[in-house]
């Protein structure tokens, strides 16, 4: 690598949020550590930042919520109080943001710019990839377009999924590969559909620290300021476990438990008012009318889900009796609104399932 050069990571919001949890699990932390040794940035476009706001308020909401509900089910069990292990509700309003904040230091941001946006708009109005069609997929063009704007000379790790914007038959596009040797970049391409993770992207820049053992990668910690649990109880903002990974200041009042009906009634409302992935998964399987397990998290995740969010996400579905679990399959159920959720994934399925052909 050439000195005047730079070393950037950018990472999809799939990547930075589903599999990761903005950075902080399976490989996050150690990438974020290298960033800060060697070092290098990670690019953030303004548009992508966005997506990671809004992708970490979903993934947050739809675990605390289970977890409200597992703690409820639990606790009536038990007979002890666990309700006050969880955080305040819309606790990720703010905690994105600081998680941003807090590695600022190794972010590299581009602002959407208005000559970024005509020349993404240009590009999906030509149907030029990342666009794959004409007047199609203008937010992948805007990535695109930030990535081409780099500095020139400037390493590119670029890391993600999405196999409909920027991959052609499982390789990465080589029109885009051209594109982005011709404005001087040196692209190197980590395709996570596979492993969900970025431990690939770990190794990577391992390899350009001279002495990786003085890293203490294990030990590493984001800045941060201490998080309280809803009990008052003070935690690191970086804890191991799966629940306690979410906590922010939570305030004095506890959450507390509903009667079996009321929280019933709560988590109907819940799951009336899904989110995208929620009326996918609804969509998918009410089309199909009965599936496997496996078949349609395989479609879902075809369609660009994580593995482990889509099956949390079908559990729950057939929990609301929104679907029918059976054991081995999944049912549509009799329901007014499965009509409906068939209808808005029918153009989809039939491109992932053939079926129209």
């Amino acid at each position: 690598m050439m000195d005047d050069s730079q070393l950037l990571v950018f990472c999809d919001t799939n990547t930075a949020i589903y599999d990761t949890h903005l950075l902080r699990r399976r490989g996050g932390l150690q990438l974020v550590r290298l960033l800060h040794a060697l070092p290098a940035k990670l690019v953030l476009p303004e548009i992508v930042k966005t997506e990671y706001l809004n992708h970490f308020a979903k993934v947050s909401e739809s675990i605390y919520f289970s977890a409200r509900t597992a703690l409820s089910t639990l606790q009536t069990l038990c007979g002890h109080r666990l309700v006050e292990l969880l955080p305040e509700n819309r606790f990720w309003e703010q905690q994105a943001v600081q998680i941003l904040a807090d590695i600022q230091a190794v972010i590299h941001e581009i602002p959407s710019t208005l000559e970024l946006k005509a020349a993404a708009l240009d590009r999906s109005v030509r149907g030029a990839r990342p666009a794959s069609k004409p007047n199609q997929d203008v937010k992948d063009c805007l990535i695109w377009e930030c990535i081409l704007s780099l500095p020139r000379g400037s390493e590119v790790v670029f890391v993600s999924r999405d196999l409909n914007a920027f991959f052609r038959d499982g390789e990465f596009d080589p029109d885009l590969a051209k594109e982005a040797e011709a404005r001087g970049l040196r692209l190197i391409v980590v395709n996570t559909n596979k492993t969900q993770n970025v431990n690939e992207v770990v190794e990577l820049l391992k390899a350009r620290v001279g002495d990786v053992e003085s890293l203490r990668l294990g030990e590493l910690k984001l800045d941060g300021h201490p998080v309280v649990a809803g009990g008052g109880t003070t935690v690191d903002p970086l804890i191991e476990p799966a629940l306690r990974q979410f906590f922010v200041e939570a305030g004095d009042a506890a959450v507390a438990p509903k009667e079996d009906g009321e929280l019933a009634d709560a988590l109907l409302v819940l799951l009336d008012q899904f989110g995208p992935l929620e009326r996918k998964a609804f969509g998918f399987v009410s089309y199909l009318k009965r599936s496997g397990k496996q078949q349609i998290v395989d479609l879902l995740v075809q369609a660009g889900a994580n593995a482990d969010a889509a099956r949390n996400v079908l559990e729950r579905l057939a929990l609301a009796g929104l679907i029918r679990d059976t054991g081995n399959n999944y049912l549509a159920a009799d329901r007014p609104a499965s009509e409906k959720a068939a209808e808005l994934v029918e153009a989809e399925m039939i491109k992932l399932t053939g079926l129209g052909e």
